[in-house]
């Protein structure tokens, strides 16, 4: 896939840091059942994260993510979800339901 960052098309509306962050997810997993369990956001930006997760989630629901250093809760969306991995996590893709401010307590270089 050959990207031109200066198509519009091709750019992300803002940075991704590399940084594991333990978290809690609780929603509901694709099978129905209700979930609390431990994850770690592996990718961040100020709209979403790559979740490593031991759970797979339903594109489309809402889980609430709590940062475990501070406590923090926000609710996000489901936007992707990877196949399971050999070591039995699923990778998934959330991003927040609405503005929130700096819910990662990361700086951000270029944010659009």
């Amino acid at each position: 896939m050959n990207l031109n960052l200066s198509n519009p098309a091709d750019r992300r509306r803002s940075e991704r840091i590399l940084q594991r962050i333990p978290v809690r997810v609780a929603g509901n997993a694709q099978d129905g059942r209700r979930i609390d369990v431990g994850a770690a956001a592996l990718v961040i930006s100020p709209h979403g994260a790559l979740l490593r997760i031991p759970a797979a989630l339903a594109p489309g629901t809402s889980v609430d993510v709590t940062l475990l250093a501070s406590g923090r809760s926000e609710e996000f969306r489901v936007v992707w979800m990877g196949v399971v991995r050999e070591d039995g996590q699923f990778d998934a893709g959330i991003e927040l339901q609405g503005p929130v401010e700096d819910f990662w307590a990361m700086s951000y270089a270029a944010e659009n």
